[in-house]
């Protein structure tokens, strides 16, 4: 993904050796992975030349065939692959082709349940990233993994919920035309102008003025972004009197009663996500009153413990309440009273001296 994550010097090749070293590939693996999915990832179908081959393989599947380790050992027996490199679910080797020309080969595994989804996302260049600028001023993120909503406290995460993993439907939630992704694209322009085909499509959610750092910093090195960017500045996105009125991205508090309202349309098209987002919403409404019942401040109050001291009775106390399970159980049907004794009983069995 890339084509610089190896320790070789690789090339560049025309569409039609692409091509040729696509069958080949896909062959190979039929033969390695027997029974799993493997696809190429495509780009945009007037590509005059490539640096390297993304090839998506279904994970369970592979690990039964052996692994990535197993690619790494084949790839070196069969096109003389000269190097690898292994970064997360991304595993780089050498293809050589007949010819003796290195490119580099992207085998990139994905669980069989969000295959299609992962495939979808990695497609046509970066059309992944450029929709996904507009699921997160929504409030959801489109991945690898679907579309998911994250809840958060703050700026803590505690839940990520899945919204959904079918494409097609996570494109329509999205404001765009399912059909037209499936199609495919000829050229970068066709990618650009579906991207800007949503009704909840706004130039300035892409300007890098308006990212934050770290955004900022990664999608200024991405090709495909920045002839975006160009492509905006060049007047060529339909005009917007159709598209959605974002509130002000300044406005925290109308950014986040607009958001509301996605989740709101998102509860009522995906009935597994609203029955998903209740039991999380559900489960932190319980560690919250569970904490309230039993903490640090709380049991410093009770016992003048501080420091170590408060630290090594909140261990035992955990200790004593057992697992997550029984903890919350207990504390959630026990008194105010209850728990107080329960910590002094403790402080007892332990000797801890007060402060």
């Amino acid at each position: 993904m890339g084509g610089s994550a190896l320790s070789v010097a690789t090339q560049r090749i025309d569409a039609a050796a692409y091509a040729k070293m696509g069958d080949r590939v896909i062959a190979w693996l039929d033969r390695l992975v027997p029974g799993g999915r493997a696809t190429i990832v495509p780009s945009y179908r007037g590509k005059p030349d490539f640096g390297d081959m993304d090839v998506l393989i279904e994970r369970e599947a592979l690990q039964h065939a052996g692994g990535p380790d197993m690619l790494v050992h084949r790839a070196g027996q069969d096109f003389g692959s000269r190097a690898h490199r292994r970064n997360g679910h991304v595993t780089s080797v050498e293809y050589r082709d007949h010819d003796d020309r290195s490119v580099q080969l992207d085998l990139i595994s994905a669980p069989a349940a969000t295959f299609a989804f992962e495939l979808a996302y990695l497609s046509w260049n970066d059309l992944g990233n450029l929709i996904g600028r507009i699921a997160h001023r929504m409030g959801f993120r489109y991945g690898m993994d679907g579309l998911v909503y994250m809840l958060r406290d703050g700026d803590h995460a505690f839940a990520t919920v899945t919204v959904t993993t079918n494409v097609p439907r996570a494109l329509d939630f999205l404001g765009y035309d399912p059909d037209r992704f499936n199609a495919g694209f000829d050229t970068m322009e066709d990618i650009f102008a579906y991207t800007a085909s949503s009704r909840f499509f706004a130039p300035e959610l892409y300007l890098l003025e308006n990212r934050n750092h770290t955004s900022r910093t990664r999608d200024r090195k991405r090709k495909t972004y920045s002839a975006f960017l160009d492509w905006l500045a060049a007047g060529k996105a339909p005009a917007a009197d159709y598209r959605h009125a974002w509130a002000d991205r300044d406005d925290s508090e109308a950014v986040e009663t607009e958001r509301m309202a996605f989740v709101i349309g998102a509860r009522n098209r995906f009935p597994a996500f609203a029955c998903e987002l209740d039991k999380a919403l559900s489960e932190r409404r319980m560690l919250r009153e569970v904490h309230e019942r039993l903490n640090g401040r709380l049991v410093a109050q009770w016992t003048g413990l501080e420091d170590r001291k408060l630290g090594a009775l909140m261990r035992r106390l955990n200790d004593k309440l057992g697992s997550t399970e029984r903890k919350h159980a207990w504390l959630m049907a026990a008194t105010t009273a209850q728990v107080q004794a329960f910590v002094y009983d403790t402080v007892d069995e332990a000797g801890i001296p007060d402060t």
